[in-house]
């Protein structure tokens, strides 16, 4: 039983790897075929807004998309690796669900001050940062928020990119804490827990944001160039 998980976890790495070196092939190819100027559209995908819906595609470009999601993407799978994260169904989940979103809604910038606000938490708890690691990367799902704070253009502030990450640092150290009660709330029938954790997270956020006179605008910016 222990080779057969064992070669399973084994071949899913490898997929990974493939996934991986796909999408980085991508990126050369927009690189050099000089189609676009990839690094003006990555630069233009970490410093926008990202609130729901903001296609990266029509931000930055192709080259610069997958570029965004190739980053993401290693960045999990060796955070993963080095800290030897168990490859099962939930793990599986959080690293794909993630890499989807890496399309819209979640750069390499605005995801890190969860991932900080983990490692914080885990030392304060003196646990292993890899018992909460999956956590983290589902709460990635409010990284909007950060975009949101830090380069709202209605509103300036010297501090936005300060408080931007500040509030992420904060949400990834009480999201732990917080998903364990809020599990007793729907007694483990909901299979994505994170997801109605996130939620409720989220929406206390626009309120406390909302109060303060930041609302936050939906957006509609979606690309029909590509599929």
């Amino acid at each position: 039983m222990d080779n057969f998980k064992g070669d399973r976890s084994k071949k899913i790495w490898i997929l990974t790897e493939i996934l991986a070196l796909v999408m980085f092939s991508l990126f050369v190819y927009f690189v050099f075929t000089g189609q676009e100027n990839v690094m003006e559209g990555f630069i233009k995908i970490l410093t926008s807004p990202t609130v729901l819906i903001t296609d990266f595609l029509v931000v930055g470009g192709m080259g610069a998309t997958f570029l965004n999601a190739f980053l993401i993407f290693i960045f999990n799978y060796t955070l993963m690796r080095l800290l030897g994260t168990p490859l099962n169904g939930i793990a599986i989940a959080s690293f794909f669900t993630v890499f989807g979103f890496s399309f819209f809604g979640k750069n390499i910038l605005n995801i890190l001050p969860f991932y900080v606000g983990g490692i914080l938490y885990s030392k304060y708890e003196h646990i292993e940062f890899k018992d909460i690691l999956v956590t983290i990367s589902f709460t990635s799902a409010l990284a909007p928020f950060i975009s949101e704070v830090a380069f709202n253009i209605h509103v300036l502030s010297e501090y936005a990119y300060i408080n931007a990450i500040v509030l992420g640092i904060l949400i990834g150290f009480i999201v732990t804490p917080l998903a364990k009660k809020m599990a007793g709330f729907h007694e483990g029938f909901n299979l994505y827990n994170l997801g109605f954790t996130g939620g409720i997270l989220g929406a206390v956020i626009a309120s406390v944001l909302k109060l303060y006179q930041f609302v936050v605008v939906p957006q509609r910016i979606i690309s029909i160039e590509y599929d």
